[in-house]
């Protein structure tokens, strides 16, 4: 994890890593870098308090873990982790919201992606929030693309870039679209609202 403050956004910003989850109810950015990986959002509107986890494989009912250890590199302990935080800061498991985002196929074609790793863990995922009955508010998950996402969490908005090629990028947001305003000065990144739901 690492701490430090975006210019773009002008606040505090908090970068997660494989394996690991942020919790808050200040106002600041949390970032993360995806691949086949997938980063679940949780947001409860009600007693403001957000979070964000990233981890790489299922690791629940549906695949064992490669190692029995409670580590976040797995959905099924990031999920947890990162529910019982939010609730230690004073969220309500019954306001919580979901967006999700990852599991793109970026080292493989469409033609391999069915029964990938990235497949399993969205499956994973849409799996453990109905389980939990979490309601999915918005996603951006598969395809071949890598995505970098920044979690506005006072605005509760994601925006995500998605990695298409080295030369080629796009920034699309996802949820509220005032949030595209504070990214407006820079003129050589294209943008687009989405908002995508389950």
């Amino acid at each position: 994890m690492k701490k430090g403050y975006d210019p773009n956004f002008e606040m505090n910003v908090t970068t997660i890593f494989p394996g690991e989850f942020y919790a808050t109810c200040q106002t600041e950015l949390i970032t993360t870098l995806l691949g086949s990986c997938i980063s679940v959002v949780l947001i409860d509107p009600v007693n403001s308090v957000c979070g964000m986890n990233h981890f790489l494989l299922p690791g629940g009912s549906e695949s064992k873990p490669i190692f029995p250890s409670k580590d976040g590199k797995y959905g099924i302990f990031a999920m947890v982790l990162l529910i019982e935080k939010m609730i230690t800061l004073g969220g309500c498991k019954n306001n919580f919201q979901a967006k999700i985002f990852g599991g793109g196929s970026v080292l493989q074609t469409y033609s391999d992606y069915r029964e990938s790793v990235p497949v399993n863990n969205i499956r994973f995922t849409l799996k453990f929030l109905s389980d939990e009955s979490i309601p999915v508010i918005s996603s951006d998950v598969g395809g071949i693309e890598g995505r970098k996402v920044f979690f506005v969490t006072e605005k509760q908005a994601v925006f995500v870039k998605k990695i298409k090629t080295p030369a080629v990028m796009e920034i699309k947001a996802i949820g509220e679209k005032s949030c595209v305003s504070q990214m407006a000065a820079h003129k050589t990144i294209q943008y687009q609202a989405l908002s995508a739901s389950i």
